[in-house]
């Protein structure tokens, strides 16, 4: 019994890669805060990726993959609310656990640039 309780736990925290449920968010979120302005939005992807693509609008590019995240998450202000997002949902949902380990709030949108470049939402182009 406790073997297929075992199971079932594992199985069930491994379905939510970035922790939370409720702290995974979808387009339609993203698009609401984009017009209220309350959260700031972080670009993970690598340079190439953003030029291929552009950003969601106004949101600031940081490559998960570029120098030290944990110290970029450091010099962040905490007062301040956040959404993540990268190509498919990956470098997201390790950013996120940085970030909430680090006390910050953050949102993850797990659907990335990859479900809003397929939604037809507006972009931003960055050379």
């Amino acid at each position: 019994m406790k073997i297929l309780f075992l199971f079932w736990f594992v199985l069930a925290m491994g379905c939510n890669p970035s922790g939370s449920s409720k702290d995974n968010v979808d387009k339609r979120f993203v698009k609401g805060i984009l017009k209220a302005g309350d959260f700031e939005v972080i670009d993970l992807r690598t340079q190439q990726e953003v030029e291929d693509t552009g950003v969601i609008p106004g949101a600031k590019v940081k490559d998960y993959y570029e120098g030290d995240f944990k110290r970029f998450v450091e010099n962040l202000d905490s007062e301040k609310k956040y959404v993540i997002y990268c190509k498919s949902g990956g470098r997201s949902a390790k950013a996120y656990k940085v970030m909430v380990e680090s006390g910050l709030h953050v949102k993850n949108y797990s659907g990335g640039m990859d479900e809003w470049l397929e939604s037809g939402f507006e972009r931003q182009r960055r050379e």
